[in-house]
């Protein structure tokens, strides 16, 4: 059964070609398929006199608890039921041939002629059971009539949520690889099945068939005398079965129930096979094909997500591995990577119906391992977050890839994983593709703060009072300084180590100043100046204007800002070239050119145009000449450490609390 849409791994061993990138071509690979006539029990009967068949067993005996016997051309096979046993039993009895029963068996399961019925010392329940309804008989296994990976996964449940009924059946076919499984969903196996197979009659099976049932509603591996291998469905419950073809949806002893604190189960046990589709193995193999050098890349780096999730994902380990953040990042490819599916390249749209399938993956792996309790339903956010983006090698190879891809720089990465981990349940694909643009702004920045601290720095101790305020006698007078006090020194980022910027819990187009900080990575500079508030009197200091910063150990009461300990704050790192200011204990700049509100910039245009000069207006316009006219704001990227909203500290770099520079 499939989940969703879903999405394609191209079945064929993928291998580099050198011409074009070292991961390129696609070598053929020949499906293993025994198309050998399928003969009818009744003549198989009539072929060996000397070997009558075997009596019918008792009712009793045929309603084993352990296991289920079907007539497979003549031959007796019990099949364990779940959990009782992973060998497909027969017995032979006295007057029975063991060459009539081997052949029938090999006609029966299209197996080669070195297949062989293997004794069998009873152990497993259905054996001991099988054994003693069949008193005097040889007991045998005749799993070596199975192909291979039917033999590696019968009786067995993937303990992880995925790999559904398509997998199981192109794995049976020899196509996937049962050390490797995963969802598989219609889109993909839609794609294998029209580049692998070719549509058969269904009245006319043979062994190794593929069949889809119901309209795509669930999918089977013909294994011959009217049995297939399935598995019922994504869920990690459901184990790989072998059961009677008309009857794959029915219950089966010993099968898992939902319970009462489960979602359900996906599959509909109460259906019938109303529609049988056959698809037989052509042996055909692809090569790689035309490609441009973009849908190459794009192609191993669904390869490296491939390999990163197969590995992953059994172990129960790709929340913790490979991050929630990868979840969000496969739907954001499968939205983006939409044309590698529409062109006529038939290996680039199995590779893209794979990414559709890794994305289902994904999801299935994250509610199993993380959100599958009643616990974790109502703490979802929490558990989320906390698995949003594991920082290591898997993340940084993959963002890398991903920046290369769009044009960016791959050293870019880390910078690329500061905005992802910024950004909860974001768009991973956004902020890579922005690391570039976002990281341009480093250089400038860089140069104007460097330029502007040297400069300001030059001016401690030099002030001219250029404006004053009468505030009355309740009120407070205000002084307006140009240059800068004695004080003032030019610092490193390096000296102040880890920096805090306090956000007041103020609010920018209906959203917290602290969330648009974390989300873009960038500072930007507010209208006022630094200010030296006193009881009846504040100094402003003209030229000191941009984006103002403390350190984390510096009491925020000592603030002016009437902030607390609960107040929103962002601590941050910066490029270890940009200039800064001290400016007094606790306050430091960083130097951006003068904001102005938009209204205010239009009045100093028409004023410099000849306009006449708005009242009130002098002292700033003057600061506007001396600063060399209006610029464009400029805003300071930071690498967020950690960050306070509502009184909660979210920690998003520790490695940089240890280390900053």
């Amino acid at each position: 059964m499939a989940l969703m849409p879903a999405a394609p791994r191209v079945y064929t061993i993928s291998m580099l070609k050198a011409a074009l990138l070292p991961a390129l071509l696609l070598v053929p690979y020949a499906l293993p398929a025994f198309e050998l006539p399928a003969l009818r029990a009744p003549a198989l009967l009539q072929a060996e006199p000397a070997a009558p068949p075997a009596p019918a067993l008792p009712p009793a005996q045929r309603a084993a608890a352990c296991y289920a016997v079907y007539a497979v051309d003549g031959v007796e096979v019990a099949v364990p039921h779940i959990g009782c046993g992973r060998q497909l039993l027969a017995a032979l009895r006295p007057g029975d041939n063991f060459q009539t029963l081997t052949g029938r068996l090999r006609a029966a399961f299209g197996a080669p002629p070195s297949a062989a019925p293997a004794p069998l010392q009873p152990s497993a329940r259905a054996e001991v059971e099988f054994a003693a309804a069949n008193p005097g008989a040889r007991l045998f296994s005749v799993n070596a009539f199975l192909p291979a990976n039917v033999r590696e996964l019968f009786n067995r449940d993937p303990n992880f949520g995925g790999p559904n009924c398509f997998n199981a059946a192109f794995t049976a076919a020899g196509l996937m690889d049962p050390a490797r499984l995963r969802h598989v969903g219609n889109h993909e196996a839609d794609q294998l099945l029209a580049m692998y197979f070719k549509k058969v009659p269904a009245g006319a099976l043979k062994p190794g068939d593929v069949l889809v049932l119901n309209d795509g509603d669930h999918g089977a591996y013909y294994l011959g005398g009217g049995l297939v291998f399935h598995k019922k469905s994504y869920l990690k419950q459901h184990s790989y079965r072998i059961a009677r073809l008309e009857k794959v949806y029915y219950p089966e002893p010993f099968e898992w129930r939902p319970g009462p604190f489960d979602s359900g189960s996906p599959f509909n046990d109460s259906d019938e096979v109303k529609r049988t589709e056959a698809w037989r193995p052509t042996g055909a193999s692809y090569e790689f094909g035309q490609a441009s050098a973009d849908e190459a890349a794009k192609v191993e780096a669904i390869i490296f997500l491939t390999e990163s999730i197969e590995k992953q994902a059994p172990r129960w380990a790709f929340s913790k591995e490979l991050g929630y953040f990868t979840e969000r990042l496969l739907e954001n490819l499968v939205s983006d990577w939409g044309a590698l599916g529409r062109g006529g390249n038939p290996v680039l749209k199995a590779y893209y119906h794979r990414l559709e399938s890794l994305r289902d993956q994904a999801n299935q792996s994250v509610e199993t391992e993380l959100l599958s309790s009643p616990h974790a339903q109502g703490n979802a956010d929490k558990i989320l977050r906390e698995y949003w983006l594991p920082r290591n090698a898997y993340s940084r190879d993959l963002a890398a890839r991903l920046l290369k891809i769009y044009g960016k720089d791959p050293a870019l990465a880390e910078a690329a994983l500061d905005a992802v981990a910024a950004k909860f349940d974001g768009s991973p694909l956004q902020q890579i593709k922005s690391a570039g643009t976002r990281a341009a702004a480093a250089p400038e920045a860089v140069a104007y703060t460097s330029r502007q601290a040297a400069r300001l720095a030059a001016l401690a101790g030099k002030l001219t009072q250029v404006g004053f305020t009468d505030g009355g006698m309740d009120g407070q007078d205000k002084y307006y300084y140009q240059g800068a006090p004695a004080q003032v020194r030019r610092v490193r980022p390096a000296e102040t180590g880890i920096m805090r910027h306090w956000t007041s819990n103020a609010q920018a187009d209906g959203k917290p100043v602290v969330d648009l900080i974390v989300q873009s990575g960038v500072l930007k500079a507010g209208p006022r100046p630094y200010i030296v508030p006193e009881s009846h009197r504040a100094d402003y200091y003209q030229d000191l204007h941009g984006v103002f910063f403390t350190t984390p150990d510096f009491p925020a009461g000592q603030l002016w800002m009437g902030l607390t300990p609960d107040t929103d704050y962002v601590d941050f790192t910066v490029d270890p070239g940009m200039g800064a200011l001290y400016l007094a204990p606790g306050n430091y700049l960083f130097p951006c050119p003068l904001k102005l509100p938009e209204w205010l910039a239009k009045e100093y245009r028409k004023w410099k145009a000849g306009g006449p000069l708005p009242a009130g207006m002098e002292m700033t316009f003057d600061q506007v000449d001396r600063e060399g006219g209006l610029r464009d704001p400029l805003d300071i990227p930071v690498t967020v450490v950690r960050y306070q909203k509502n009184g909660k500290v979210t920690v998003l770099r520790p490695d940089l609390l240890a280390k900053p520079y």
